[in-house]
């Protein structure tokens, strides 16, 4: 019981980081150059995770040039596509908005599942993508037809964001076809090598044309936040508590994300929370609800 207390302690905190890191993301980007935010985010996170590679050496597998280059595609699609579609996305919606997009991706991920790993899909699952499209359906149509005036941009930052939850998923789907036997926190210092390689180009550029003396304190714990607390602890958590329970009661605490990201769109950023954001929250809480279970779904009698 003790264990899966702290196991469920930890996914709902590795959650309530993964929901603010939107927050965090939408303030960067107002003050940063995309590239740059994203380059200073995973410097800060190797700062922490090099040390923490090298407490575990004596444990780590050699890697062969088939692994390297799996973990090479996860980065570019995981952390360099999904970072920069997102933040682009974010200039042109709210963070609240953004957070209850992103928190789709166990639906997504379902439908991914069944065209490129061939799994089947269970009317659990059917139901969960509905819900999910019919949540974001909800919050296009209220732009659309409610606020004409803005529904270009938003309809504009709502599909950069759902690219980003795809390449999201994509990631998630090449770590289950290719199952890689190696540490987490190695796996994610590797990723996390990679992803900042493909950024050390463009952030330059903008790194050229930036001045630094306009930062304020608030900027530079964002970036601090960002590389640490979403990029290494919240990982940490999700794979400390994830050993605990099982998958299906894992992936349900993703409902937690959409949740503290508008709290704290809220707060933080004094963003309005509508109604619309409520009901479209309600319904893709549903859809992950439905994705993540059990329930209506024929693999509690499949082995």
């Amino acid at each position: 019981m003790k264990n899966k207390f702290s196991a469920y302690l930890e996914l709902t905190l590795a959650m309530f980081i993964a929901g603010s890191s939107v927050v965090v993301s939408k303030l960067l980007v107002q003050t940063l150059p995309i590239f740059l935010t994203s380059e200073l985010s995973l410097i800060t996170a190797l700062i922490v995770l090099i040390p923490l590679t090298f407490r575990i050496k004596k444990e780590l597998p050699k890697i062969d040039k088939r692994t390297m280059l799996m973990l090479f595609f996860q980065s570019t699609t995981g952390v360099f596509l999904f970072r920069i579609l997102l933040f682009f996305g974010l200039k042109f919606t709210s963070a609240s908005e953004s957070g209850l997009i992103t928190s789709t991706s166990p639906a997504i991920i379902g439908i991914l599942a069944f065209f490129i790993l061939k799994e089947k899909l269970y009317l659990n699952r059917i139901l969960g993508i509905v819900f999910v499209v019919f949540g974001i359906l909800l919050i296009n149509i209220y732009s659309l037809f409610i606020l004409p005036s803005s529904n270009v941009n938003f309809i504009k930052g709502t599909l950069l964001v759902f690219l980003a939850v795809l390449c999201e998923a994509l990631f998630s789907i090449l770590s289950k076809k290719n199952d890689i036997q190696i540490p987490p926190i190695y796996r994610t210092t590797i990723i996390t090598i990679f992803s900042t390689l493909c950024f050390i180009p463009f952030a330059l550029h903008d790194l050229l044309s930036f001045d630094f003396t306009n930062l304020n304190t608030t900027i530079y714990l964002s970036i601090g936040y960002n590389g640490v607390f979403v990029s290494v602890i919240s990982y940490i958590l999700w794979f400390k508590g994830i050993r605990k329970v099982d998958a299906n009661n894992a992936a349900v605490f993703s409902g937690v994300m959409p949740i503290s990201c508008i709290l704290l769109s809220s707060i933080v950023l004094r963003e309005k929370i509508l109604p619309i954001h409520i009901i479209s929250l309600i319904f893709i809480l549903l859809g992950i609800y439905f994705s993540c279970s059990n329930i209506l779904s024929g693999a509690t009698t499949r082995r």
